[in-house]
């Protein structure tokens, strides 16, 4: 690969449908990581009060320190720190400190800024907190007419497409019972492991939905197990097969409730 082919970055078309392109200021810092991030790992010389440290910083990543930043963003440094926090909370970037430096990686770089050929970039549904938007520029879209967006539900995932974490959070958080007894808070870094694992399996791939709606529907998950929630929903694949193959239907008599309860076989 040429060295003119990491002289730009990808910039999707979706990313006006952001909550960043409200805020112009949060827009600013989020295109300035983009184009901070290294497109290959190397190592840097950083100065500290103890003398010079070197560090590894991997592709997606770069070394952060909000004065140089508040001089090159023409920011104060507090502003670049609160917008920074922002980014963070939505899961578009990952910021690890310490004593002398922050490292700021970006999420989902891999995917979204490979510049591979753009036929191989994932695509999503929609642009998420963590997500990078998906790429619909016109090159993927020749005798398109309009925007169509296509429903999660019609549409046709594989392994390599990015697990859809936030969409799945918040279709779960649609369903009345499940947002009342157990909603999904946070979407951790142990989760998402979780579902990425699950995402790799293609039967939960195509019926992560239909999981989600037969949870919600069984009186004895929302009702009698205290130990349900999402977590041991993606914890194990036993787990959501078992929904799936309606284990925890409704209308089950009292001892089959004990035995799926207590794993009894």
């Amino acid at each position: 690969m040429k060295d003119d082919d990491f002289t730009y970055i990808a910039l999707y078309r979706k990313l006006i449908d952001s909550p960043v392109f409200t805020h112009e200021g949060l827009l600013k810092i989020w295109i300035w990581c983009l184009l901070r991030a290294n497109y290959t790992e190397r190592t840097v010389s950083i100065q500290t009060g103890r003398g010079v440290t070197i560090a590894s910083v991997k592709p997606g990543q770069f070394i952060f320190g909000r004065k140089s930043a508040a001089k090159e963003l023409h920011m104060k440094p507090g502003t670049v720190y609160d917008r920074m926090q922002k980014l963070s909370e939505l899961n578009m970037i990952d910021i690890k400190s310490n004593t002398h430096y922050s490292t700021v990686s970006i999420c989902n770089w891999n995917y979204y800024q490979c510049h591979k050929e753009e036929s191989q970039q994932p695509s999503n549904n929609q642009p998420t907190t963590n997500q990078q938007p998906t790429n619909t520029d016109n090159k993927g879209n020749k005798g398109n007419k309009g925007d169509k967006k296509e429903s999660l539900s019609n549409k046709k995932f594989d392994s390599s497409d990015n697990p859809p974490y936030n969409e799945i959070k918040e279709y779960w958080n649609s369903k009345e019972r499940l947002k009342v007894n157990c909603p999904i808070s946070q979407m951790t870094d142990a989760r998402r492991r979780k579902i990425a694992r699950r995402w790799s399996e293609k039967l939960f791939r195509e019926n992560w939905q239909t999981i989600i709606d037969k949870a919600d529907a069984s009186d004895f998950l929302m009702c009698d197990w205290d130990n349900f929630d999402f977590t041991w929903v993606i914890n194990r694949d036993e787990n959501y097969i078992r929904i799936l193959e309606g284990k925890y239907d409704n209308e089950l008599d009292p001892f089959e409730k004990f035995r799926r309860q207590n794993n009894v076989k």
